[in-house]
């Protein structure tokens, strides 16, 4: 279920015994935090979403940034589910803008968002770490895909058998 690959497992926490991203699992609790606060106050202004999306959105890409392209530095799971939590909260806060009918703070969020994203891949193409990152991924994949048809290779014949 989680985006991450073998590889990277303890990016994750299992819930019902399904891999989870935690940075996700933060920002869906930050999400739907931010929602039900939202739903108490209507008039919030692009200029707050912005400045708000920018406070907290802001920690999660460092974060995550600081981790891929850093040796020294190292995320954890707690930091990962708490800058997830507060990027999640903004997006939640925004996406009841629209329900008020004030869709602005949410396409503003999405503008500022999609800057970061071009920003993180300009980052992560001016250290040539794209490839590395990449490659990373395919090999745990591979393996993976490797283990299971051997897995199956072996299951199979008594599955025939049966």
């Amino acid at each position: 279920m989680s985006h991450h690959a073998p590889c990277d497992y303890d990016r994750t926490v299992s819930v019902f015994r399904v891999r989870v991203c935690t940075r996700c699992l933060g920002m869906l609790t930050g999400g739907v935090l931010g929602w039900l606060l939202a739903q108490t106050f209507a008039g919030i202004g692009l200029v707050w979403c912005l400045v708000g999306a920018l406070a907290m959105t802001l920690p999660a890409a460092c974060d995550f940034a600081a981790h891929e392209l850093s040796v020294k530095y190292r995320s954890t799971n707690p930091r990962r589910f708490a800058t997830g939590s507060t990027f999640g909260f903004v997006v939640g806060v925004c996406l009841a803008q629209v329900r008020h009918g004030n869709p602005w703070p949410f396409l503003g969020l999405l503008a500022y968002l999609t800057l970061m994203q071009v920003a993180i891949v300009k980052l992560f193409q001016i250290r040539n770490h794209c490839d590395a990152y990449l490659e990373r991924y395919a090999s745990a994949v591979h393996k993976e895909t490797e283990s299971n048809k051997s897995v199956e290779h072996y299951v199979s014949p008594g599955a025939d058998a049966g």
